[in-house]
């Protein structure tokens, strides 16, 4: 509908203001946009737009920002289902690295992703995916995994192993292809050179995978 045109084109304004307040608002915008979605609305062609707008905010250098952009991506996700987290992947990872590049033409941390809870806001996409039934579709996310390790601070990382390893390792041993079992320990290894203290309590579960691994390849 024209509402859906008119709220894309305020929040892709307001993101590139140069007042925090407006881009504020912006972020505000999509958060209330989406408490209006309901499933009979037709707008899968509109959701890509809003998660690049929105993820761009991630690395704003008001603090303000970076908390009204967590939040409406956190509503973002919130309204979309399973099948469409893992069809948006993607973009919200094409996104996110775009958002880290910044001005320097590299990666780099994420400001938002040193505020709680903020992973909470892009996670389901990783995780949705990981445990899909489409092979490929998991190789991607745990490729994905491995980059976005690299975009969180580590004190933030540190308190999100639980929630990212737990699903890795139990799908790591699973019967898979070569190159998908090599993505999973590629992220695995990343996730515990970053993990600090607590990696730990994986110990365990991480050794046996790494052997199992090494056997498979006898």
């Amino acid at each position: 509908t024209d509402s859906f045109y008119l709220v894309i084109g305020q929040v892709k304004n307001a993101v590139q203001s140069s007042s925090s307040h407006t881009r504020c608002g912006g972020a505000s915008l999509v958060a209330c946009f989406c408490a209006t979605i309901s499933p009979e609305m037709d707008w899968d062609q509109h959701i890509s737009v809003l998660i690049q707008n929105t993820v761009r905010l991630f690395a704003d250098r008001e603090e303000a920002v970076q908390k009204e952009a967590l939040q409406a991506m956190t509503a973002l996700t919130g309204v979309l289902t399973k099948e469409q987290q893992q069809e948006f992947l993607p973009t919200v990872h094409s996104a996110l690295t775009v958002a880290a590049r910044g001005l320097t033409g590299g990666p780099s941390s994420l400001a938002a992703f040193s505020l709680p809870k903020a992973l909470d806001s892009v996670l389901p996409y990783y995780l949705k995916t990981l445990a899909s039934t489409s092979l490929e579709a998991r190789e991607g996310a745990a490729r994905a995994f491995s980059d976005i390790v690299e975009l969180v601070p580590q004190a933030a990382l540190e308190k999100y192993m639980l929630t990212i390893i737990g699903p890795i390792l139990r799908v790591v041993n699973e019967k898979m292809p070569p190159s998908l079992r090599q993505a999973l320990l590629s992220a695995l290894t990343l996730l515990v050179s970053r993990g600090g203290a607590s990696v730990r309590a994986f110990l365990p579960q991480l050794h046996s995978s790494y052997v199992k691994a090494m056997n498979d390849e006898v």
